[in-house]
């Protein structure tokens, strides 16, 4: 293989690991908007059960998708850095240009674990909230826990998957 394929490889491997690094981002302002929007909803006193229940299954829903973004942008990432073209630590531009778009892409997988954070303090409050405010309907509180626990558990695999994919990055800085 040609040096000049090997370089335009490699940098095609930077290129992607860049919009990896946009996405995460990306997947941090959507989580942040969501937790703006739950903020927002939870203030309003005059809500109803049944519409809470359906806006957090709302939430929970767009939560899971994004759990599962977050997973294909991680086994995308684990796959680029497994390639022989990530490992050749060749001096020069491209090895400079993978040390940067590695650091961005911590602070971007830093700053969506920190918001996802944030995200699960406030449902955790919403969730005691509501529960003493409805706890006269057992039924419709169940349900209601159950999306909760769902949006909760979701959000944790997010946590773990972006703590695992701290670790990763640290061990190719």
């Amino acid at each position: 293989m040609s040096d000049l394929q090997r370089s335009s490889q490699e940098e095609a491997l930077v290129d992607i690991v860049e919009s990896i690094v946009s996405k995460q981002n990306s997947v941090g302002y959507f989580i942040n908007a969501e937790v703006e929007k739950i903020q927002s909803f939870s203030d309003q006193s005059d809500t109803s059960l049944d519409e809470i229940i359906d806006f957090h299954t709302e939430v929970a829903s767009n939560i899971k998708n994004t759990m599962k973004l977050q997973m294909l942008l991680q086994f995308k990432l684990e796959e680029i850095l497994e390639k022989k073209n990530w490992i050749s630590q060749k001096a020069g531009e491209t090895k400079a240009k993978k040390s940067k778009v590695l650091i961005d892409l911590l602070e971007a997988v830093i700053f969506v674990e920190s918001v996802i954070e944030n995200f699960l303090q406030i449902e955790l409050k919403v969730r005691k909230k509501v529960v003493q405010k409805y706890n006269f309907l057992p039924n419709k509180v169940n349900d209601f826990m159950r999306i909760m626990d769902l949006i909760i558990n979701n959000g944790k695999r997010i946590q773990k998957e972006l703590e695992f994919e701290i670790k990763m990055l640290e061990n190719y800085l």
